[in-house]
């Protein structure tokens, strides 16, 4: 277990853009001013384990395919299929895998999250949490999986990607 090393979520918009919004008042007590990519914008961070661990999952319809161990949830234990297929894919050799965050470009350090895909995931994820604890640090990854939610709402209603870059 590695509760040490972080994930950085960064709003992809510069903060001259959204930051004097009513919305943004709401969230910003748990955000942080970042550079980033020629950007001056927010972030947050969380925990590798387990929140990141439990975010950074994969689905296959094709081969069935699902990241089990490592304590991480299968999707299929907390969306139903057509929730899993409005996710964002990549295709490996004409198989969809859906996941969270998508590499744009092989050359990127980070990986790009579609807001509604984490408001879907978080929210779907609080919810069986709350009736399925975790066996280690369970509040502070709920805490962790509330904040994330209320930020991509947020850069949902701003229309702007997320980005995840892992600080490790």
């Amino acid at each position: 277990m590695n509760r040490y090393e972080k994930v950085s979520i960064i709003i992809d918009a510069d903060k001259k853009d959204y930051e004097s919004l009513d919305e943004f008042k709401k969230i910003s007590n748990f955000l942080e001013e970042y550079e980033f990519n020629d950007k001056q914008t927010f972030s947050m961070e969380i925990f590798w384990y387990p929140t990141y661990n439990l975010l950074n999952n994969e689905f296959s319809f094709e081969n069935m395919i699902s990241e089990q161990k490592n304590n991480k949830i299968p999707y299929q234990e907390y969306l139903t299929e057509s929730q899993i297929k409005s996710l964002s894919y990549y295709d490996y050799g004409g198989e969809k895998i859906y996941r969270l965050a998508i590499q744009r470009q092989e050359i990127l350090d980070w990986d790009c999250i579609n807001p509604e895909n984490l408001e879907l995931i978080t929210k779907e994820l609080i919810n069986y949490l709350d009736q399925n604890n975790l066996t280690e640090f369970h509040n502070e990854t709920l805490d962790e999986l509330r904040k994330l939610n209320e930020l991509s709402l947020f850069c949902k209603m701003i229309k702007c990607e997320i980005i995840l870059f892992e600080d490790i």
